[in-house]
């Protein structure tokens, strides 16, 4: 039976080093940097208005898509609609989304993100005014499936 035998190192080599070779700054040698006064400084009113703007686009994408499972019982009710047709109000708006997203995505990159962001709120508000004058449930999922590009 044969035993390891490990090799002895010196305590210096133990010693942490970065990758340039050098020893990492003690808490003594690190100098406080000056903060800046205010986090917002330094944004332009640009910035902002892109950002509300992206911001509220998408908690309008979210609130879509999370009312409508509270709201479709109630829907299908009013407009005289089975199950199977509230089904398809869902899946009809997923399926629409998923052929429509990579066109969405090409038109991003022709026109500009800017076009785009904004034909396709419009586009979303065409499917929100068709929706709420819906009279049957065929024509609910019909303008469900108008609603998807955003």
């Amino acid at each position: 039976m044969s035993t390891l035998d490990l090799p002895s190192h010196s305590p210096s080599e133990f010693e942490m080093k970065l990758e340039d070779g050098s020893s990492p700054p003690t808490p003594d040698s690190l100098e406080k940097k000056p903060r800046k006064a205010n986090f917002w400084a330094g944004k332009s009113g640009k910035f902002w208005t892109a950002f509300t703007t992206l911001v509220l686009t998408a908690f309008i994408s979210a609130l879509d898509a999370v009312i409508i499972a509270a709201a479709l019982p109630a829907i299908a009710a009013d407009l005289g609609g089975s199950s199977n047709q509230a089904f398809w109000s869902g899946t009809g708006f997923l399926l629409a989304s998923t052929i429509t997203q990579p066109l969405w995505g090409t038109f991003s990159e022709i026109f500009g993100r800017r076009v785009n962001l904004i034909t396709s709120l419009l586009w979303f508000l065409v499917g929100s005014i068709l929706c709420a004058r819906s009279t049957d449930m065929s024509m609910f999922i019909g303008s469900r499936v108008v609603y998807v590009p955003n």
